[in-house]
Formats: C-alpha cells, sequence, structure tokens
C-alpha cells in the first residue's frame, strides 16, 4: 500500500513512521481521532470510517484546513503566484526574508505553508506574538511542481471524509466524552519532553503527567489508543513516561528511525522513539 504525503514537511511528521503506524493500529475500531494532528500524515492514512483531526496550534490548523477545504487548482495558482511573485529559489534568503516580513504582517494559511517549505528543516515555528520566525533554509519548491501539485490534490480529496476541529486535546476529549468506548481509536503524537525544544509548543512536565492520566482514563472506558513519544535525546530523558509505562505494562515497540536534525550533532543514536499501546 502506498502511503499518502502531506504537503506540510517540519520535522515532527510522521512520514517515516506511518506504515508502522497503519500496521499497529486496531482494525476493528469505527472512530479515529487524531488527537495531536499536526501535518494530518497519520489521519490522512487511516482506514476507519470516522476519521477526526484535531490541532490545537492555530496557524498549523489553519494551513491544514485551508489545504483541505479549498479547490486544490486555486491553491496550486496561489502558491505559484507568491513563489514567482516574491522570486523564492532555494538560494536567495533576501527574498526569503522579506516575504516572510511581509507575511507576518498580513498573516495566511497558503502563505505560510509558501514560507515553511522554504525555511530551515521545513520547521514550522511561530513565536508568541503569532509570527512565523524561522530562518532562510536553502529549500524551495521550484523545479518541483509536479510533485507538489500532486500531493495539494491527493491531498485535498483525501481529507474530505476528516472531520477537523481547532482545540486542545483535553477539550476534544470531554466534548466526546459520551462516544468514547470500544469503538474509538486514538492517536497521540504530543510534543516531546525529552526532545528539549518544540516546533511549535510549550510542553510541560504538568502536560506530561495529565497525558498520561487520560491514557489512563481512556484505558478504563475501553478506548484503544497509540502514544508516539520520545524516552530519550541526547542528553534529555522522559522519566516519568519510562516509570509510567512500566508501572502499568504498556505494550512498547521501538521502531528504527533516524532524525535529520540530530544528525547535525553526530549523536543521533541517542535518540529513542517509541510507540506504546494499551491493546
Amino acid at each position: 500500500m502506498t502511503n499518502l504525503i502531506s504537503p506540510i514537511r517540519y520535522q515532527g511528521s510522521k512520514r517515516s513512521l506511518v506504515s508502522t503506524i497503519q500496521e499497529l493500529a486496531p482494525k476493528d475500531c469505527v472512530r479515529m481521532i487524531d488527537a495531536f494532528g499536526g501535518s494530518a500524515t497519520v489521519v490522512l492514512n487511516m482506514p476507519h470510517l470516522h476519521r477526526l483531526y484535531c490541532e490545537s496550534h492555530q496557524q498549523v490548523f489553519n494551513i491544514v484546513d485551508a489545504l483541505a477545504a479549498n479547490d486544490p487548482r486555486k491553491t496550486m495558482q496561489k502558491i505559484k503566484r507568491l513563489v514567482n511573485k516574491w522570486c523564492l529559489t532555494n538560494s536567495n534568503e533576501r527574498q526569503f526574508l522579506d516575504f516572510r516580513k511581509h507575511v507576518n504582517r498580513k498573516p495566511d494559511p497558503i502563505a505560510h505553508y509558501v514560507l515553511h517549505r522554504h525555511a530551515h528543516s521545513n520547521l514550522l515555528r511561530f513565536n508568541l506574538d503569532g509570527e512565523f520566525n524561522v530562518p532562510f533554509g536553502d529549500r524551495g519548491l521550484i523545479g518541483k511542481w509536479e510533485s507538489v501539485e500532486q500531493e495539494i490534490y491527493t491531498f485535498h480529496y483525501a481529507m474530505q471524509g476528516v472531520r477537523r476541529v481547532n482545540m486542545r486535546y483535553g477539550e476534544l476529549l470531554q466534548r466526546v466524552r459520551d462516544k468514547l468506548d470500544s469503538n474509538t481509536f486514538i492517536y497521540f503524537d504530543p510534543p516531546y519532553l525529552a526532545s528539549g525544544a518544540n516546533c511549535y509548543d510549550k510542553w510541560t512536565l504538568e502536560y506530561e503527567h495529565q497525558l498520561l492520566r487520560n491514557l489512563e482514563r481512556l484505558t478504563e472506558l475501553g478506548v484503544k489508543w497509540m502514544l508516539s513519544n520520545v524516552t530519550q535525546h541526547r542528553h534529555f530523558r522522559n522519566d516519568v513516561l519510562i516509570k509510567w509505562l512500566k508501572r502499568n505494562k504498556i505494550r512498547v515497540v521501538y521502531p528504527d528511525k533516524t532524525y535529520a536534525l540530530a544528525n547535525l550533532h553526530g549523536d543521533s543514536h541517542s535518540t529513542v522513539e517509541i510507540i506504546a499501546m494499551n491493546y
């Protein structure tokens, strides 16, 4: 089976793990919720009859929603128009910075998408004022139009059956509480406490404990869940998660994955990524 690719490329996307997630996901559930939806890579590739994409970060949600909701032909026209108007290439840093300044004054989801495709490591990061603040990354869209167009069109049509909500996962769980049962599968890919840094959200120890308590409640309700996380990255360790997994005897799979950004430090071997399941 060929996996669908989200046009959104930021680090943290589950592009390289989606086949493993598909293989491990329960097949007997009617409903699937992607609680930290991000680029929508996971929900995009799930076979469940009813799928829900949840993303709390406003700008990230707006990009996904725009790509899913708008006519893909018009989306591609807008992307090309912005690239040509601002002379955006994989070598023109000055134009990228001018474009970034313009978009921060007049935010737009498709413009944010174009920015991130030219940014360092395709990061999708915003400051507290909502401004895109990733530096130039020697990346671009020129010369890739055929593949970009295919991704935009495919993403749009594949997302038509997916309900999209912009809220924190805890609020979502409260809203759908009456429907949570053994027919529901929830996938969690929160910011990683052991990462040392987050792309676009602040994740604290308190949030980590809250997430683990929610997973325990879901297990009590008979809801099947899967958690992607990192227990160690360089010198950062998530001892809270490690102890919780052992205490609750949670099934853990260790996928084989390396990190492009970690490779810059020459120590990607110290990153331990896991997929945990309660079934």
